[in-house]
């Protein structure tokens, strides 16, 4: 209770480093998995946290920090190549997004990617149906199980809603 979690260049070296503050009197740094840049977005009750890092690749990968055996899991992802933990509850249960797809810009444009929820529970990474649309986030995840996040409807991309998840079901909210 009472702790804070991101990321920042805390060392002057450069690269961002996931953080969690206060932490025994100081700042615990987590340096993810082998690439260069770490983000944590969430922390439970255990101290568990959430996140992204680089891969020695350069992919930035979701990840899971087990406090209590002291073991960064990545994650990984479903469909292209990248993910983002969002979420975690003390049951271990991490939620997030990951890109499934190219979406096409201009020439001059970066690229862009659609992204849609998933749910990792037991060593195990699924997506999250949300409302049906081609596009989902999920955001966090409380001890009930219940998930939040925001999704579009099948066949309306241009407008996201804001969904409950629980019980194997999303509803609109």
């Amino acid at each position: 209770a009472g702790q804070i979690v991101g990321s920042g260049d805390i060392y002057d070296s450069g690269v961002s480093e996931g953080f969690v503050y206060p932490y025994n009197g100081g700042i615990f740094t987590v340096s993810g998995l082998g690439g260069s840049g770490t983000s944590i977005n969430a922390i439970d009750g255990n101290g568990d946290l959430a996140g992204t890092s680089a891969t020695d690749s350069g992919v930035y990968h979701a990840l899971y920090y087990n406090n209590a055996q002291q073991e960064i899991f990545d994650i990984g992802y479903i469909g292209i190549n990248s993910s983002t933990a969002t979420g975690v509850n003390t049951s271990g249960t991490v939620v997030g997004l990951y890109d499934y797809a190219i979406i096409p810009t201009a020439p001059d444009f970066p690229t862009a990617y659609a992204s849609h929820a998933f749910i990792y529970s037991n060593g195990s990474l699924a997506d999250l149906p949300a409302l049906g649309g081609s596009r989902a986030t999920a955001a966090a995840i409380n001890e009930a199980g219940q998930i939040v996040g925001q999704s579009t409807l099948p066949g309306q991309d241009d407008v996201t809603h804001a969904y409950l998840y629980q019980n194997g079901a999303a509803t609109d909210l």
